[in-house]
């Protein structure tokens, strides 16, 4: 039984013992050093400019006495701030196009693990600013055209751009790294004409204009002949024309022998009557530009027709006082050398009342006879091929109150003249009379030509009521000399 007591009484005291010794060692045991960095990060990362949108400012808690903050590198700063109770990073501009060295900032605090955060700093980017300059910027060329060459300065690589519009007269011809060169073509207008050349960068919209001018030429209008003479007998005169723009043909209103039968751009083609007069005439005609006081004259001349005057040769009885034959009634005679229409017999055709002396055709109410158709006065002759002109000087035709009549001088083929109706369609040529009731004092001149000796009538047909035909001068028959 003692055995057991002390067996007993020996565990109690080593368990006593031994939780004396715990207890003592819990309260000589110092607590886990702590450093503790808020907000917890381990990079700041700053621009060239020492920017950033990461967090640089921070917190420390930490159950030692005291704390530091040590840098590796001398572009970055780490500062506490005056309580002590945290600290900045930041970082100056960078100026150099590398990015810095990687700097660590370290805090430190007793015993308790470091902390280390890492801040990144990137290099100066040079920005290089578009840029495009040429030189010259502007140019004026003549209108012969021209190659215009142009100096390019310019950030990167550029092109050229030519107005639609313009790319008919404006090319481009070569480009290089530093120019380009222009071809501009001529100008064959009087108009001035522009253009505005962009000289672009190709990766921005940067650009420059390049103004340029071309001169137009002066106006101007030149004929390949300035001077014709035509033959009596007219023709067709074609002139050729160069002109800087449209263009007009002027001919004088008393040029009427001249008429313009076509125009094109390059030429003109004039017609020329035949000249039957026994003078020379001549025009001045103008080619003038349409838009502009420019021209040029061009001189024609017609030369006269050498007629020869064969009235006596071939013809009987042409002039005042007119030869009388049988009077056929009181103040009327036959006419010497005339033949008439039967139905004129009866009447006679010189009228002799006191001396006057005219060669008639005269029908009205005291003769009995009102109406006349298809009266014929003419002589018919022979005429040998050739060209000829039957002129009658100083006529009337006279009508009575409530009276009419049409009549005509005609040439015909033939030994008769055509009747009234078929005088349009059969004469070689005529001419109708206007019964104004007055003398006209002007000539009358039938031309016709004859292929080969002919027999020709000529002279004079109509219809009269109570009308009058009379004729006071004379009659020619002239014949061009070859």
């Amino acid at each position: 039984m003692k055995k057991h007591i002390f067996k007993f009484s020996a565990v109690v005291l080593t368990a006593a013992m031994m939780a004396s010794v715990t207890s003592c060692k819990d309260k000589n045991e110092e607590p886990a050093p702590v450093l503790t960095v808020s907000p917890p990060t381990s990079m700041v990362t700053f621009d060239e400019n020492g920017s950033t949108s990461d967090n640089t400012t921070f917190s420390v808690e930490t159950n030692q006495s005291s704390w530091t903050i040590e840098k590796d590198q001398g572009w970055v700063s780490a500062t506490k701030n005056d309580a002590g109770t945290g600290f900045t990073i930041s970082a100056s501009r960078n100026d150099n196009q590398e990015s810095q060295p990687d700097a660590t900032v370290t805090i430190k605090a007793g015993k308790a693990p470091s902390v280390m955060i890492t801040a990144k700093q990137s290099g100066h980017v040079i920005v290089i600013e578009p840029t495009i300059s040429i030189d010259p910027d502007a140019a004026t060329v003549e209108p012969e055209g021209e190659d215009v060459t142009i100096a390019v300065t310019a950030s990167g690589e550029w092109i050229v751009q030519i107005p639609t519009e313009t790319a008919g007269w404006v090319l481009l011809k070569s480009q290089s790294e530093t120019q380009a060169v222009l071809t501009v073509a001529e100008n064959e207008s009087t108009n001035e004409r522009l253009a505005t050349v962009i000289f672009k960068l190709t990766d921005s919209n940067t650009q420059t204009p390049f103004n340029l001018t071309q001169n137009g030429i002066e106006p101007f209008i030149s004929i390949d002949s300035d001077v014709a003479t035509v033959e009596p007998e007219g023709e067709d005169v074609t002139i050729a024309v160069t002109a800087s723009g449209e263009w007009t043909v002027q001919i004088p209103t008393e040029a009427d022998w001249v008429s313009l039968k076509s125009q094109t751009e390059t030429q003109a083609i004039f017609t020329v009557a035949a000249n039957s007069s026994t003078d020379e005439r001549s025009a001045v005609i103008s080619f003038k530009l349409t838009d502009s006081n420019t021209q040029t004259p061009f001189n024609l001349t017609q030369k006269v027709v050498q007629w020869e005057n064969i009235t006596a040769q071939v013809l009987k009885n042409t002039e005042h006082p007119f030869t009388i034959g049988e009077q056929v009634r009181e103040w009327w005679c036959e006419a010497v050398g005339w033949s008439v229409s039967p139905n004129l017999a009866p009447f006679g055709t010189v009228y002799i009342y006191e001396n006057v002396n005219y060669l008639n055709i005269d029908i009205n109410i005291w003769d009995g006879v009102t109406h006349l158709t298809n009266a014929k006065l003419y002589q018919t002759v022979e005429l040998p091929a050739g060209k000829y002109r039957f002129s009658i000087f100083s006529y009337t035709g006279w009508v009575y109150p409530a009276s009419s009549g049409v009549a005509y001088a005609a040439v015909a083929l033939g030994d008769d003249l055509p009747d009234t109706d078929d005088v349009e369609h059969n004469a070689l040529v005529f001419k109708q009379f206007q019964f104004t009731n007055q003398w006209i004092d002007d000539v009358i001149h039938l031309e016709f030509t004859l292929s080969a000796n002919s027999a020709v009538s000529l002279g004079f047909v109509g219809d009269f009521f109570d009308a009058q035909l009379s004729f006071r001068e004379k009659f020619e028959l002239w014949k061009v000399v070859k």
